[in-house]
């Protein structure tokens, strides 16, 4: 992650700076039906919007590639969305697994054309956004 920051920062510039790196533990479904629980190195840009994000390369999942990764879009309606998509001839490349809720935090779609996709519940935008501003990041920890 470390190298990671350092070639996504140009040098001398205090606008380029990087919330604290944590390491997001998820259940995610990826495209085959497996459950796999990954652990991912991840922070984000604190310049923007829009907003960076650095991931560590994950083995074997939908991160196991370098490079530009995804465009994330806030959605209030993640597992609808994705069938609409998926409708529209997206394919789906993994997905967070169904919290006591019912809820999705993201998925990731692809289309040959249009590269690849994340929809984010907007229920976790205030986590993301806290700690881009320099605070606690509390993803993994029980919402109210």
């Amino acid at each position: 992650m470390a190298r990671a920051i350092a070639t996504c920062s140009p040098t001398n510039s205090s606008r380029h700076t990087w919330a604290i790196p944590d390491v997001s533990e998820i259940e995610i479904e990826d495209h085959d039906g497996r459950i796999l629980e990954v652990k991912i190195p991840v922070t984000f840009s604190t310049f923007g919007p829009p907003y960076t994000e650095l991931l560590t390369r994950v083995p074997d999942t939908v991160w196991d590639v370098c490079g530009l990764h995804h465009v994330g879009y806030w959605c209030d309606d993640v597992i609808g969305e994705t069938a609409r998509l998926m409708a529209d001839g997206w394919a789906l490349d993994t997905r967070g697994t169904p919290d006591e809720n019912g809820e999705v935090r993201f998925s990731y779609l692809s289309h040959p054309a249009l590269g690849r996709i994340e929809l984010v519940n907007r229920n976790i935008e205030a986590d993301i956004c806290t700690w881009v501003a320099g605070g606690e990041f509390r993803l993994n920890e029980p919402r109210p």
